[in-house]
């Protein structure tokens, strides 16, 4: 892939919607069922008469947590028993705890902090996806003017020969898991470096020694190196 910069950006993009969009559904249902228990939530003190402990993940990620069994009573005296929606350390059998439970549907339990939990949830959600959308504009952007750059050079620059040295590996970048190779050339002391490389154009190096290289004739600094010029 000579140049990722379009499936970085794409990826950026796609994954900050996926976080945004999850957070706001998050946020959404967190907010529903707050009001829904506001207004159908009646209060009362439930029982733990058991707890289900079992270990999820694997290696390092390997974590304890438990299925939590309670029992109350509702406004009509009629027994309920059913799954707290939430577990921490501290809870233990025969404790009492305050819950609120649906009045149309009692084995809808909730307890003070799921729903803090779920809008916590929603904030870190909708914060990584707003990261990773300014990444993305800041990715897309940075390319745009690198390619006006590079145009603008190679209109109004001046031509060089240089020197091909060797092809390196863009320790910043991975693609597939792989660092992409980029070819290195040095004229005068300057050194430059390509976009990245495909199989074809190590393959064309043979044929060459050097490389065409324009440079901007006011900074050197930007440059644009012709790959297209080892395939002549």
């Amino acid at each position: 892939m000579k140049n990722p910069t379009a499936f970085v950006g794409f990826m950026l993009i796609l994954m900050g919607i996926m976080f945004t969009a999850g957070g706001t559904g998050i946020g959404y249902l967190g907010i529903t069922e707050r009001n829904e228990f506001k207004i159908n939530g009646i209060s009362a003190t439930a029982i733990i008469y058991d707890i289900e402990y079992y270990i999820s993940g694997t290696g390092e990620n390997r974590s304890q947590s438990a299925n939590v069994h309670i029992v109350f009573y509702t406004e009509n005296n009629e027994e309920i028993q059913t799954l707290l929606n939430e577990y921490n350390s501290s809870m233990r059998i025969g404790q009492e705890i305050e819950i609120t439970y649906h009045k149309d549907n009692p084995h809808n339990v909730n307890v003070g902090n799921s729903f803090v939990i779920l809008m916590i949830i929603s904030v870190v959600f909708s914060l990584v996806g707003i990261a990773l959308l300014a990444g993305a504009v800041i990715t897309i952007k940075n390319q745009i003017n690198k390619t006006k750059m590079q145009k603008t050079v190679r209109s109004t620059g001046r031509l060089i020969k240089a020197n091909i040295v060797g092809i390196v590996e863009d320790r910043t970048t991975r693609i597939n898991r792989v660092h992409p190779r980029i070819l290195e050339a040095e004229f005068n002391g300057m050194r430059f470096l390509s976009g990245y490389i495909t199989n074809n154009d190590i393959m064309n190096l043979d044929k060459h020694e050097t490389i065409d290289v324009y440079i901007d004739r006011n900074n050197a600094d930007n440059y644009y190196v012709d790959l297209e010029s080892i395939k002549r």
